[in-house]
């Protein structure tokens, strides 16, 4: 993969990377996805597809995956991710390339919470849980985010599954937290009803 963004987002931040790219000059086609959107930046090139014909070649197409922040649990929040997909994304795509740059300076306006290193220091290293710290790419956090870090609020990785997280929800209840089933919690907030 070209590059990989990480950050966390609560509320109505949760689509703030997808709004970022909405305002760029030339903005990609947003294809919705269960876990958020695949954006194709058209003007750089069509979407390629797999030698077999059994899909789109990600790797050779100007496409980047936001995976959009979602509760789970009732009390946990996902991180948020962005892929810039293709490989050898500067030389093959000079403009996706330059767009994630300006990406990561935006984002690096936020309050980092994360550094990539798991053993590093880190005050929010606590409230990031299951497989967050797994990665070397930095995390930052949005306001309201922050905000949530600092009143107790728990994230995990977006790829923990149901095993992950029933782990998670056991070492949680010794700090007083009770995690409940993601149906329940699904069911109480109506912006997962498309996740």
């Amino acid at each position: 993969m070209g590059a990989t963004y990480r950050f966390l987002a609560i509320g109505d931040e949760v689509n703030a990377a997808l709004d970022w790219f909405g305002r760029q000059p030339d903005p990609p086609v947003a294809i919705d996805k269960p876990y958020g959107h695949l954006l194709h930046f058209r003007g750089m090139g069509p979407l390629t597809q797999m030698p077999d014909g059994s899909g789109i070649d990600v790797r050779r197409s100007p496409l980047v995956s936001v995976f959009r922040p979602v509760p789970r649990r009732g009390v946990l929040w996902t991180v948020g991710e962005v892929h810039f997909l293709p490989t050898h994304l500067r030389r093959n795509y000079p403009p996706l390339h330059a767009i994630g740059l300006r990406f990561s300076k935006w984002l690096s306006g936020f309050d980092l919470v994360f550094n990539g290193d798991p053993s590093g220091p880190g005050e929010w290293h606590y409230y990031l849980e299951g497989s967050i710290r797994n990665h070397d790419a930095p995390v930052y956090a949005l306001p309201q985010a922050a905000r949530a870090l600092k009143e107790g609020r728990y994230f995990v990785g977006w790829s923990d599954n149901d095993h992950v997280l029933d782990t998670i929800c056991r070492s949680l209840r010794h700090r007083g937290v009770d995690c409940t089933p993601d149906d329940v919690s699904r069911a109480a907030d109506p912006g997962l009803s498309n996740a």
